[in-house]
């Protein structure tokens, strides 16, 4: 299968080694587009359609939670449905930026690290067929 013919994802992750990882990983299966930050992440939008959104939480210029904020008003996310957000931390449960993500509009699920390649892999299988109750509780299995 071609590249062109995966369904595409966004890594917005600033730790090289995991994200580096977390996309070797994932290009069993999607085409991934990396980036280190929201902004960058902004910039891959405006000229990529991308089927799931992989963010971190804490992150520099734009963390993950202004990525969130933007992501609603981004242009590109201007079609049904948008992509799910599933969010990617090593922050606590109870931290109030995770528990600020999770009840955003976009925000699918949050996972914790560290989170199993496998695990993650189905997550986001299961999150570009739109199938949300399964990535919930692949999310679960996280926390």
């Amino acid at each position: 299968m071609l590249v062109a013919d995966l369904p595409s994802i966004l890594l917005v992750e600033d730790d090289f080694a995991w994200r580096t990882l977390v996309s070797y990983r994932l290009s069993e299966g999607f085409q991934v587009y990396a980036c280190e930050d929201g902004e960058e992440a902004l910039d891959v939008l405006a000229g990529a359609r991308v089927g799931v959104i992989l963010v971190d939480v804490v992150m520099p210029n734009m963390d993950g939670t202004a990525l969130a904020r933007a992501l609603l008003r981004h242009p590109a996310l201007k079609f049904d449905p948008p992509p799910p957000v599933l969010v990617l931390t090593g922050l606590a449960p109870e931290d109030r930026q995770v528990e600020a993500l999770r009840r955003m509009p976009l925000v699918t699920a949050v996972f914790h690290k560290p989170i199993d390649m496998e695990v993650l892999h189905a997550a986001v299988q299961r999150a570009a067929a739109h199938d949300w109750a399964a990535v919930q509780g692949l999310a679960a299995r996280c926390a």
